[in-house]
């Protein structure tokens, strides 16, 4: 858990209690069980959370409500997210883009779950930042059937921003800063979490002893 993906300040009942905690996400059972331990958190309906630090997920700032979060999910998000690859974080980038224009349903929590679940769901093209590079890669992989077998000459003429134009408003798809993303799949449902704390994990102490000289 090298990777920070959140800071987050808790509270036992509000932002001005002395009793408190700064966490970064994603944490471990004990860390989390330690923060809360300090905040002094009795029940659910008494812990106050807020997002201090978006990391590299800055966008994010945006989206997410800063207070009245729930430590497990918004844990559980930030292990999704440090876990993606470079390939898998374009994808959620792209979905993230794709969803946002709705507009109609807020994206909390969980449905940022779901879509760190619907990542291996999208075909990302790295190479293609621009409609221009889109229709020119499409059209070099052999995705366009109507040019195939024209000369070198005759390719280096065609219009490849038209081409990637029609690819794109054809597929829906959607630029990102690190390429186009575009859903091949159905979109999966992360499972829900329900749990209000960290449940105490496993362990074992070993103890030592030894006759002193």
């Amino acid at each position: 858990m090298d990777k920070r993906i959140f800071q987050v300040y808790i509270s036992g009942e509000e932002s001005s209690s002395e009793a408190c905690a700064r966490l970064d996400l994603p944490a471990s059972p004990w860390q989390l069980l330690d923060a809360l331990d300090k905040a002094r958190f009795r029940d659910a309906d008494s812990l106050y959370l807020e997002i201090d630090e978006y990391y590299d997920y800055e966008d994010l700032a945006n989206i997410l409500p800063t207070v009245d979060l729930s430590l497990l999910e918004l844990n559980d998000l930030a292990q999704r997210l440090s876990s993606l690859d470079a390939r898998q974080r374009t994808a959620f980038e792209g979905i993230l883009r794709m969803e946002m224009p709705k507009g109609d349903e807020e994206i909390t929590v969980q449905r940022l779950r779901d879509f760190t679940e619907s990542v291996d769901c999208c075909h990302v093209v790295p190479e293609a930042k621009s409609v221009y590079q889109l229709g020119r890669f499409y059209a070099e992989n052999g995705f366009v059937p109507e040019i195939e077998d024209i000369s070198e000459q005759v390719f280096e003429l065609l219009d490849f921003y038209l081409i990637g134009r029609r690819i794109q408003q054809e597929e829906c798809g959607i630029f990102t800063s690190q390429g186009y993303v575009v859903q091949n799949e159905l979109f999966k449902e992360a499972p829900k979490i329900t749990d209000t704390k960290p449940p105490v994990p496993d362990y074992t102490i070993l103890l030592n002893v030894f006759r002193g000289t």
